[in-house]
């Protein structure tokens, strides 16, 4: 994938170690397209969040580390995943 002039891009490094977090995705119109690729330090492709997928609405994913062993809190997240 090449940057381009009208395709915003960023990267985003988690510490997952201590504590989850959330990722939150915004609305976006239904004529436009959105992904977000989720990554391990490995360049392991475990998951994507992508509008067609997802949906245009506004989203949580709620990301933890592998040695998490808590329960999912009380708020309904669409996707969980572990890292």
């Amino acid at each position: 994938m090449t940057p381009n002039r009208d395709t915003p891009f960023s990267l985003l490094w988690l510490d997952l170690q201590s504590e989850p977090t959330v990722l939150s995705v915004p609305a976006v119109p239904k004529d436009s397209y959105f992904s977000v690729q989720l990554i391990d330090g490995n360049a392991y492709n475990y998951g994507y969040i992508v509008s067609r997928a997802s949906g245009y609405e506004t989203g949580d994913c709620f990301l933890v580390g592998p040695n998490w062993n808590r329960e999912k809190p009380d708020r309904r997240y669409p996707s969980f995943a572990y890292i």
